[in-house]
């Protein structure tokens, strides 16, 4: 999700479209549970952040404390949300229209809209194949009154529009590295940001995050 536009700036928003996100019908009914679920960037791999930090990892999260928030510290690192049970997409779309209320957006008019009345119109950008798992989505999403757009164009044309930040929804392959370094730079370092062309897409702008990615690299 492009967090610059402003309907996604605020994170209740984006915890609202993920909720309506069921992974787990998708794999098991689509892909014949042959997808495990990626819970961050460093996936299954010696990065990836499990449980509340500490040890190394606190140690190096500490001199930050005042430029983070405080659940970094005293919460277990969020996990994506689940419709296994007791979990299930209705319970989770709940959640979600609560979430968007709570942001700001309600039904009216046969559609979800902000206070301006302009309604939530979400655009899927795909250069062929993403027709099935999106169709779910979009279902699950009109419950919500979010009308999903699903956009068929050549690759050069995504890749256009990925340069200039103007999208809202695609999909990416994202490979990590085993010995994360400069590339980390790109993907989530302020410099980047807005710069166009570069891999931080999601328009990663935080002087904490710098820190890390910085001590990283070295």
């Amino acid at each position: 999700i492009n967090t610059r536009r402003d309907k996604f700036k605020d994170a209740r928003v984006r915890e609202a479209l993920g909720l309506a996100f069921d992974f787990e019908w998708i794999n098991r009914q689509l892909s014949y549970n042959s997808f495990a679920r990626v819970n961050g960037f460093f996936n299954a791999s010696d990065f990836e952040a499990k449980g509340l930090p500490q040890g190394d990892e606190l140690a190096v999260l500490e001199p930050l404390r005042g430029k983070l928030p405080a659940k970094i510290f005293n919460e277990e690192i969020p996990r994506p949300p689940s419709t296994l049970p007791p979990n299930s997409l209705r319970a989770n779309l709940i959640n979600a229209k609560q979430l968007l209320a709570d942001a700001g957006w309600t039904y009216r008019d046969d559609a979800l809209r902000n206070a301006k009345g302009e309604a939530f119109v979400l655009e899927y950008l795909d250069s062929g194949g993403g027709e099935r798992p999106i169709t779910p989505f979009f279902q699950a999403l009109a419950k919500l009154g979010i009308r999903g757009e699903y956009r068929r164009a050549d690759f050069a044309l995504i890749q256009k529009r990925m340069d200039v930040f103007d999208f809202d929804l695609f999909t990416i392959r994202s490979p990590g590295d085993e010995a994360p370094g400069s590339e980390l730079l790109d993907r989530f370092g302020s410099a980047s940001a807005d710069t166009e062309g570069s891999n931080n897409l999601i328009g990663v702008k935080d002087p904490a995050v710098d820190a890390l990615v910085n001590l990283a690299v070295s």
